[in-house]
């Protein structure tokens, strides 16, 4: 404690630059951590809470406070990008402070106290380049991010074992309490073994846990949760931080990043209930600007397209669906013929301004649609397009600005999908049923009606030339197009 608030500095804000103040919990956990004596700790927490200052501070602390010599420390996560996370927290810390910088030695990948021969280095999930390590103190960041890999935190558990006070320390959010194969992740495995100790069941003294948690059953806008699992809430994370969260965040997302809950697998990218409450039934879009959203596929696939209004609250419609019956035979294509049928009886139902598309397996068609004339415009499914674009269609319709035509086929698309750690929308693994392609082509519809009006034209678009049907003019002449389609 003494180390943290005579050395390490804010490294970010307004308050950059000024020596730390730690709060009444952080020093309860910095004590009770130091008393126990463990070597091994697992500490739990939402985002937001102070974990990487956390873990610098104690990083820089095993560099060269704890009179060890050759002291080995290590920044370890899943990703050597998240592995910098912290060590970058502690960097600009050791920059920022005279003392510090005056005793360490900042490089690219480590940090060194040359009087001990210590050094603090950056280390990533691959088991194989951790044996033969002899670490001192080791920050896990975000145990969650392996799965059920738990080859890196053994590795390092194993190599810590000739040094008379090691410490190896997990901090993290929860997350999926399953890996990928099914079995029990990681950090749900430590946290289970936390509460087990907790309950009397288990007794080890070499091992240490500290969780924050909202109760189970609490419901996402219980503040009394938020503040079980926040402690730092209030203070420098914001209640409106936290409603904001509440209201733009997938639910699972927002339980194990924002209330410290696990779950027990991926939920329906929805929460329950938001999409029905934006249905309106009783209004008619014909003729209305809109914005098509097309996602073809060959055969496994279903190929969707959907319309958008182009206005401030967009009203989303399905216009076709193409999906391959479970009875039919294993060489079922898409029928293209009765997709160029239904994107002609768009273009004579509503004035389009754009048929944005995914060019994947349907390239040749946008080139044919755009040499008559259909403003097509392509929309790769890429994170950096459709992450923003996910995250546009779920605020519409958590905070009710979205409307649609109640389409059950829709409803179903949306209801199948999940959502990837990047914040883009996926089914539940790549060999699922359960198809989302109708809820690709209303994000990508959406996303550009929302947008269109302040919108530069799109550098990708097939069609690049002057709309035929610019803002304000008559709708698109499909009848001239229809031998070509």
């Amino acid at each position: 404690m003494d180390f943290a608030e005579r050395f390490c500095r804010q490294t970010r804000g307004s308050q950059a630059g000024t020596l730390y103040t730690l709060r009444d919990w952080q020093k309860r956990l910095l004590v009770d951590l130091a008393e126990s004596g463990a070597r091994r700790a697992y500490i739990q927490m939402p985002r937001k809470n102070g974990k990487s200052m956390l873990g610098a501070v104690l990083a820089l602390h095993g560099l060269f406070v704890d009179g060890e010599q050759g002291a080995e420390v290590y920044s370890v996560a899943g990703s050597r990008d998240q592995a910098r996370l912290v060590f970058d927290e502690a960097c600009r810390m050791v920059q920022l402070d005279p003392f510090l910088s005056k005793h360490l030695t900042v490089q690219r990948y480590q940090i060194l106290h040359k009087p001990s021969g210590s050094k603090y280095r950056v280390l990533a999930a691959e088991a194989g380049t951790a044996e033969g390590l002899n670490p001192h103190l080791v920050v896990f960041d975000e145990v969650h991010v392996l799965g059920s890999d738990r080859r890196l935190w053994d590795v390092m558990n194993l190599g810590s074992g000739a040094r008379e006070h090691p410490l190896v320390l997990g901090i993290t959010t929860p997350g999926v309490r399953y890996g990928t194969d099914g079995r029990d992740s990681l950090a749900w495995t430590l946290w289970d073994y936390s509460r087990r100790i907790e309950s009397g069941e288990v007794s080890d003294p070499t091992f240490f846990s500290r969780i924050w948690e909202a109760p189970e059953g609490s419901g996402l806008w219980d503040v009394d949760a938020w503040e079980r699992a926040n402690p730092g809430l209030g203070d420098f994370l914001s209640v409106e931080d936290m409603e904001a969260a509440a209201l733009t965040t997938p639910e699972n997302e927002f339980r194990t990043k924002r209330m410290g809950q696990w779950v027990n697998a991926q939920a329906a990218w929805l929460p329950y209930g938001s999409w029905e409450a934006c249905a309106e039934l009783s209004q008619n879009s014909d003729g209305a600007s809109v914005v098509l959203g097309f996602d073809g596929s060959f055969s496994g696939d279903g190929t969707a397209l959907v319309a958008a209004t182009i206005e401030p609250n967009p009203r989303v419609t399905l216009v076709g669906l193409w999906e391959r019956d479970p009875q039919a035979p294993a060489s079922w294509r898409v029928d293209h013929a009765e997709v160029e049928a239904a994107v002609l009886g768009a273009l004579q139902r509503y004035d389009v301004r754009e048929l944005v598309c995914d060019p994947h397996l349907w390239q040749r068609d946008m080139e044919a649609w755009a040499q008559q004339g259909v403003p097509v415009v392509e929309f790769p499914q890429t994170p950096s397009r459709m992450v923003p674009a996910t995250q546009r269609f779920y605020e519409a319709v958590t905070t009710g600005t979205m409307r649609h035509d109640g389409n059950p086929s829709l409803a179903r698309h949306l209801g199948n999908a999940v959502i990837r750690p990047n914040g883009q929308i996926a089914k539940e693994h790549k060999d699922s049923g359960r198809k989302i392609d109708a809820a690709v082509a209303a994000v990508m519809a959406y996303d550009r009606a929302a947008t269109l009006e302040r919108a530069e034209p799109w550098a990708g678009s097939v069609h690049a030339a002057p709309l035929d049907h610019p803002p304000g003019a008559a709708p698109f002449n499909a009848a001239a197009s229809a031998p070509h389609l």
